[in-house]
């Protein structure tokens, strides 16, 4: 039997979008844990501990637990918390973050200053494809 090109482009463009479908909503899920580890973290410094042992426990706790799947290190915990802080109000600009995977908001945390630009890089991210060298080297022109 000879299946037809257009069938066979219809399922396989089907399936690409379903796979992107769900890569999108896995990082919306994360992003969502993320920003709540951050949260949780802020209390706890609101609450007068030392952020550095705040994370530097959390990390030594969680990566004894969880070890084989993502990494709570004190580097992650860190962008986590710096994550809440940049985006206290998670809900106004989740659909847009969540179609970039953690890397691209680590970078955007480290090299973007303002909220107007790490939503203006995500925008250019997403629009344009980038993978995560081309949005470091796209921040890193428009400084200079």
């Amino acid at each position: 039997m000879n299946i037809d090109k257009r069938v066979i482009t219809t399922i396989t463009k089907d399936i690409r979008k379903s796979r992107l479908q769900a890569g999108i909503e896995v990082n919306k899920i994360m992003l969502q844990l993320y920003w709540r580890i951050g949260k949780v973290i802020r209390e706890l410094e609101d609450n007068g501990y030392s952020i550095d042992q705040i994370i530097s426990d959390l990390a030594e706790e969680l990566e004894s637990i969880y070890s084989e799947t993502i990494s709570f290190s004190d580097d992650n915990l860190e962008y986590m918390y710096r994550f809440y802080k940049a985006y206290p109000d998670i809900e106004k600009v989740q659909a847009v973050l969540a179609q970039l995977p953690w890397g691209y908001h680590r970078v955007l945390l480290e090299d973007v200053e303002t909220f107007e630009e790490r939503i203006y890089y995500t925008r250019l991210a997403i629009d344009y494809g980038w993978g995560l060298e081309r949005l470091k080297a796209e921040i890193l022109t428009d400084k200079n």
